[in-house]
């Protein structure tokens, strides 16, 4: 029995020395542990504020980034907007500034989300875009929210028909997609038809399924407003049974599009070698919210303007989009209101020396001196006499078709023309306000006809006489190609080289020698250095060219270009 008691003894006495060893060994490692509640390697008060500091550097992070940061609404995947949207992103992103793409639906589209859309700053809009916001009722004063950046390149209209349609007004009546509703296909394409009187059934389908719908006979035609090559177009596999219709650049797009070509270059499948098609052609803007020039979202486009000007040279390089060769970003849109971050950037430069290698983009018709005030109010005068004229012109068609069924669309048509004319009336009579209290009075602008009067051809200037070129073209405008020049000339002022040039071209294919000279204009270095030029590159062989079938057309003042110094 009491060897018994003395085992039960010693076994309660072990148990107690085990759970003191372990109770120490516990107690130590808790003490050990890094960040243990206990003792302390670190007190409190120096963890609270070791914890606040990294707080507020994440906060730093999270604010640098979003004040940083734009956003531009693009077009659908492997569209030259998104294109042009990843272009500004490789250029532009830097320490201070990052440009975030959005896939958005195009141009119609895009217009919407820049007014409503919480989060987008920016977008590719269209020259028409303002016209599309004020026929929605919905909309009030779309030109008061969305202003413009820059004017862009060209968007290049595409109908692909069957060969048995040989002319666009063959599709009168028929099936013809316009791509998705909210894209700038939907509301310019149909535009476009309007104008040229064309009535169709519309669909509104993607491309590549109105494309396969094409080729199982369900579809007269597709069309496409979008920047050539277009690549959903280029790899269109349909055999030889298809192909791009030319359409006519006729007097009443003339006031909002242009004329344009498609050659086989761009559309192997669909277009014959050595062969170019005509088509119309609408311009694309860079667009921005009006935002109040005292709040964070205005300063993030300001910090965008100033790196994206700064840095044009960038985007002419050859791994970006060839249409940036187009950009004359200090041009004027007539009817838009500029943002101010970019006016203020361009007024900054105006008197800087340039370079005929640098930035295209000749100076525009710019608000804020007098002397751009007087050239602004001549070049409202100029577009309130197009749209003076194209109101008569549709009047007289209105009356022409009293019983006709397209009254009514010759009315609405009528009816936009007035409210232009309203709107170009107010504009002119503000900038004659501006131009009350200057001291000088304002320059008498030449008209297309006194300009081309100074770059005829007068007999006995020359030496000699000239030989005879195949090319030689009429120095002596005929009515088409007063028309055509005129319209160039209001575009020249404006500072739309790129849309100038379109018009030209298709003065020049029409015979004017007059028009080879001023296209030759556009394309000589020294004369873009003139005109102050901020963008497009020269290309004296060109230009060379040019001045040379002027010359021997009967200009006299192509000899004296070709024999200036470069």
């Amino acid at each position: 029995m009491k060897t018994l008691l003395v085992v039960l003894v010693g076994l309660v006495a072990c148990g107690s020395m085990a759970s003191a060893q372990t109770g120490r060994s516990n107690q130590s490692q808790r003490t050990a542990e890094p960040g243990s509640r206990v003792a302390a390697a670190v007190p409190a008060p120096q963890q609270q504020r070791a914890r606040l500091a990294r707080v507020r550097a994440q906060s730093a992070v999270s604010a640098g980034m979003n004040a940083n940061t734009v956003t531009v609404v693009a077009g659908t995947p492997g569209g030259t907007y998104y294109r042009a949207a990843s272009d500004l992103a490789f250029v532009l992103d830097g320490e201070h500034l990052r440009v975030l793409p959005l896939l958005g639906k195009g141009a119609g589209q895009n217009a919407y989300d820049i007014r409503f859309l919480r989060g987008v700053d920016l977008g590719f809009v269209r020259m028409d875009t303002l016209q599309q916001l004020r026929e929605d009722k919905r909309i009030i004063d779309p030109e008061r929210h969305i202003t413009y950046v820059a004017r862009l390149f060209n968007d290049e209209l595409h109908v692909i028909a069957g060969r048995d349609i040989t002319d666009v007004r063959k599709l009168e009546g028929k099936k013809v997609s316009f791509d998705v509703q909210g894209s700038g296909t939907d509301y310019t394409g149909r535009s476009m038809f309007k104008a040229l009187g064309i009535e169709v059934q519309i669909v509104n389908l993607d491309q590549p399924t109105a494309l396969d719908l094409l080729k199982r006979g369900e579809l007269a035609a597709v069309v496409s407003v979008a920047a050539k090559p277009v690549a959903v177009l280029s790899s269109f596999e349909g055999g030889d049974r298809f192909h791009l219709l030319p359409v006519p650049y006729v007097e009443a797009v003339a006031g909002q599009y242009f004329p344009a070509t498609l050659a086989h270059e761009d559309y192997s499948k669909l277009v014959p070698a050595g062969a170019k098609i005509e088509t119309l052609s609408v311009g694309t803007v860079l667009a921005a919210y009006s935002w109040p020039e005292n709040s964070e979202r205005y300063r993030r486009i300001a910090r965008f303007v100033e790196a994206f000007f700064s840095k044009f040279d960038e985007f002419l390089a050859p791994s970006r989009h060839p249409k940036w060769s187009e950009v004359n970003f200090a041009a004027d849109v007539p009817g838009w209101k500029r943002f101010p971050a970019a006016q203020q950037w361009l007024d900054r430069h105006s008197d800087e020396p340039t370079t005929t290698s640098s930035l295209s983009g000749i100076r525009g018709v710019q608000q804020g001196s007098p002397d751009r005030e007087r050239k602004r109010a001549d070049l409202l005068g100029r577009h309130l006499t197009s749209a003076r004229t194209q109101i008569e012109n549709l009047r007289a068609e209105l009356a022409s078709r009293a019983s006709n069924d397209k009254a009514s669309e010759h009315q609405g048509m009528l009816d936009r023309e007035r409210e232009r004319a309203e709107r170009l009336e107010r504009e002119l009579a503000s900038a004659r306000t501006e131009l009350n209290g200057a001291s000088q009075p304002a320059p008498t602008l030449l008209t297309g006809d006194q300009e081309h009067q100074t770059t005829t051809y007068t007999p006995g200037s020359m030496s000699s006489p000239q030989p005879p070129d195949p090319h030689a073209t009429s120095s002596v405008p005929q009515p088409n190609q007063s028309r055509l020049l005129a319209r160039a000339d209001t575009l020249l002022q404006a500072g739309d080289i790129s849309g100038a040039r379109l018009v030209l071209e298709r003065a020049v294919a029409e015979g004017s020698a007059v028009a080879t000279f001023k296209l030759a204009e556009t394309y000589d270095p020294r004369q873009l250095a003139r005109w102050n030029a901020l963008g497009v590159q020269g290309d004296w062989a060109r230009a060379q060219a040019l001045y040379e079938r002027a010359q021997a057309a009967g200009i006299a003042q192509a000899r004296l270009r070709i024999a200036a110094p470069r």
